[in-house]
């Protein structure tokens, strides 16, 4: 958990100095990569679920 959150925390300040400096788009800071996650772009998510799949996540019962 600490390395997680070191690594947010590296992350905030790289996109605060990045936006300070009157960054680009295309020059955006890219994510420390996490301990045990192989893509850093996986962080964030892939996109929004499928409302059964997030029923089924959550414990819902769908009609």
């Amino acid at each position: 958990m600490t390395e997680l959150l070191l690594a947010e925390v590296a992350d905030a300040a790289r996109v605060a100095n990045w936006q300070r400096s009157g960054g680009k788009r295309r020059d955006y800071p890219k994510p420390i990569p996490r301990p045990g996650v192989d893509d850093p772009d996986t962080t964030y998510g892939r996109g929004a679920l499928p409302i059964d799949d997030m029923a089924a996540w959550l414990g819902w019962s769908t009609p």
